[in-house]
């Protein structure tokens, strides 16, 4: 929001306002806790409880105030604990108003000791509701060591031992203090209502607009090569909210976030679609719809989007390893993995069949994970 001698007008909020605003299970905590206190809980009420310690470095206080100190906590201890819901329900309720952060999925921020240095949150809690999306911490955990597998900066995220939390390293903050932070919903002039309206295509042209010059041919890139990994692993959440940018000075260097927020939707809905459109429908594309895009829209070579295609493909596998051993580390998440597994698995029968010259003059067909050719079964996953 440059300075302008016009003013910005917006029917609610103004999107870079309504950008943080509470969801789910913590708006309506926050709701409850100050039903007998407040008159009506609209945006800006909810804006005046939470502003003062958000996501970003844009804060919003009373007129004459300033933002506290954050409570601290042990992030060691809270990975460490065996206990379940009940953790989660106290940290709701200790940090609740110091959790300007959207997001459907129950999630605090928190600040952990040993950040001596700062004053406001360095991590966000994530839980999960165990009647709708059981697992969804480890669900989300080991879709993220897929995108670090493949190469993607991500933010670092820790399972905890009872695997009912994921702890989330802010990736906005830096030594020194917090990093501008907007989100595409945002920088689209949306408001968090409106984060499934759009394309892919569109925001590969937000990407060129908001991102600094020198540095878009590589945040199309990256933005390429994270759509390719949502669709791998079956995330159809990778709505306008889930990606953004960051700087120190927006008139210097602006460059995309850290992938965050990919999860295995597909797991809790079978027949889930992409959140945002891509080639004119929201269905799980191909991979020449995906190389088609990766040309057209992201600038990329076809030797380039086919390398991305083969990175994903061993990131999957190597990951799809380490998450069939859980199956027998935590029993109660097998069910989820094994299910994860069955959605990555169709990811890879779509490799193309590998044509390879045997006896001279002869051709073997080698199909690869998930499919079947005439003479020979490819390895399995």
């Amino acid at each position: 929001m440059p300075v302008r001698a016009d003013d910005y007008v917006s029917r609610g909020l103004a999107p870079v306002f309504d950008m943080n605003l509470p969801e789910g299970i913590l708006r309506e905590e926050l709701r409850h806790t100050f039903a007998k206190t407040v008159e009506r809980m609209d945006d800006l009420t909810l804006l005046s409880i939470v502003g003062a310690s958000q996501i970003g470095r844009l804060r919003c206080v009373p007129t004459g105030s300033t933002p506290g100190v954050v409570p601290a906590l042990s992030i060691a201890e809270l990975l460490a604990h065996k206990g379940t819901e009940s953790l989660f329900d106290e940290l709701l309720r200790r940090f609740m108003t110091y959790s300007g952060v959207a997001g459907v999925q129950p999630k605090v921020l928190v600040r952990d000791a040993t950040k001596v240095s700062h004053r406001s949150t360095t991590h966000m809690v994530k839980a999960w509701s165990p009647d709708r999306y059981p697992q969804l911490a480890a669900n989300e955990h080991y879709c993220m060591e897929v995108a670090r597998e493949v190469g993607l900066p991500t933010a670092k995220t820790q399972l905890s031992e009872s695997g009912a939390l994921l702890v989330v390293e802010r990736f906005d903050l830096t030594a020194s203090g917090y990093l501008g932070y907007e989100d595409f919903c945002s920088l689209s002039g949306k408001a968090s209502a409106q984060k499934y309206e759009g394309s892919y295509e569109q925001m590969a042209k937000r990407v060129s607009q908001f991102v600094s010059p020198g540095a878009v041919p590589h945040a199309l890139e990256l933005f390429f090569r994270s759509l390719v990994v949502s669709c791998a692993v079956g995330n159809g959440d990778a709505h306008l909210k889930n990606f953004g940018v960051l700087y120190d000075d927006p008139a210097k260097l602006v460059e995309l976030t850290p992938v965050y927020d990919v999860v295995c939707t597909k797991v809790y809905l079978p027949q889930d679609m992409l959140a945002l459109m891509l080639d004119g429908n929201k269905r799980f594309p191909s991979r020449k719809t995906l190389t088609t895009f990766g040309a057209a829209s992201c600038g990329l070579t076809p030797r380039r989007i086919k390398e991305v295609f083969e990175a994903t493909d061993d990131a999957i596998a190597r990951v799809g390893e380490r998450l069939r051993g859980m199956k027998s580390e935590r029993p109660e998440f097998a069910g989820v993995a094994q299910a994860m597994d069955a959605v990555w698995s169709q990811w890879l029968s779509q490799r193309p069949l590998v044509v390879a010259q045997s006896n001279g003059d002869r051709s073997a067909v080698v199909a690869p994970a998930g499919r079947r050719s005439g003479r020979r079964k490819g390895p399995r996953l």
